[in-house]
């Protein structure tokens, strides 16, 4: 039969907390694939942020499900290295492997988000080994970053390397400083797209799996293919068999009145971080026609900004060091938790 309709919905369901699983495989698999539920489910979490003491140039945040009772349970944590030049987090389910060198991490090590110096442009990675340090080029990366101990037994088919495989690239995060947007969107996201893959003994008659990016050369990275199609005006059109562009939605409301009506109460207080993700339409006006016609990935949709779209991710402030982190399908926990720490780490006016 024909595969489910691969979109995010305007009324999605909200997956049940208590179906993240224990068991250390499964759990792996929960955060680096999209929700088990398919297209239409939503997943609510919260982030809180440790810049106490000595953790103030070197912030650790902590993923939690959102039990809706103001509880959670742990899923993921994140530190930034503060003697790294670039921005860098290492994200692990164990906090442990934040303080711990590339070659001493254990194998709840996830992956790594890093940035470039004006924090304009952030990609995140898994736990694979970066191909220039396989071919025993100079890596700049100030973590160690050589060859792992094989800790890679027992972890999902896709979403985390073994050792001695090149890493996989899973989002890149664009800003645009506010004084130099000139019509550009400040804030866009690009990831693999996820492909169906029709399966008579799957459970559910198939399964969807991200394109797998693992470049061997700069030219071909997920970064510089998201380069190409921003410069096109072709988001959601080029290459759109491979890459989903998502941008940051533009609200009519004050931030705090965003809190009440786009939030809808995920957001208790005005904050520059607060964002919510919507996919892309093209600003090219030749490839808006293609994309918004009949059969066109945006049919019955329009480039009013203000039209309702499904979000994507949202993040709101709900305290002073706590937010709000909700995702749906078809981006993993960890995707949205790394375009959450890009936010936290960009100075940019957006």
């Amino acid at each position: 039969g024909r595969p489910p309709r691969a979109e995010a919905a305007l009324a999605p369901t909200l997956f049940d907390y208590r179906d993240i699983p224990f068991v250390f495989r499964e759990l792996q698999e929960f955060v680096t694939g999209p929700p088990p539920g398919g297209p239409g489910t939503v997943v609510h979490c919260f982030i809180q942020r440790d810049r106490s003491g000595t953790k103030k140039m070197a912030p650790v945040y902590t993923l939690y499900s959102d039990h809706e009772d103001g509880s959670g349970r742990l899923l993921l944590s994140a530190r930034k290295l503060f003697k790294s030049k670039t921005p860098y987090y290492v994200i692990s389910t164990q906090r442990e492997d934040l303080y711990r060198g590339r070659q001493d991490r254990s194998h709840h090590y996830l992956g790594k988000l890093r940035g470039n110096t004006t924090q304009t442009e952030y990609v995140l990675y898994d736990s694979g080994e970066n191909p220039s340090a396989r071919r025993n080029e100079t890596d700049s990366e100030s973590d160690g970053e050589g060859r792992r101990a094989d800790h890679g037994a027992g972890l999902g088919p896709r979403q985390n390397s073994m050792a001695g495989d090149n890493r996989e690239e899973l989002i890149v995060v664009h800003y645009v400083p506010e004084k130099k947007t000139d019509g550009l969107r400040r804030m866009e996201v690009g990831l693999p797209r996820l492909q169906y893959y029709a399966d008579p003994h799957h459970p559910n008659g198939g399964q969807w799996v991200a394109e797998n990016w693992r470049p061997q050369r700069e030219a071909n990275t997920l970064a510089n293919k998201f380069a190409r199609v921003r410069q096109e005006g072709g988001q959601n059109v080029v290459a759109s068999d491979r890459l989903l562009v998502a941008h940051k939605r533009e609200s009519r409301y004050d931030p705090l009145s965003s809190c009440l009506v786009d939030f809808k109460g995920r957001a208790r207080q005005a904050s520059v971080k607060n964002y919510q993700l919507v996919r892309s339409w093209p600003t090219d006006r030749n490839m808006q026609r293609q994309f918004f016609s009949p059969g066109g990935e945006g049919a019955g949709e329009t480039d009013d900004e203000e039209a309702a779209r499904p979000v994507l991710l949202q993040m709101g402030k709900f305290g002073k060091d706590c937010f709000n982190m909700d995702y749906q399908w078809p981006l993993t926990m960890l995707q949205a938790f790394g375009i959450c720490l890009s936010r936290f780490d960009t100075k940019l006016y957006y």
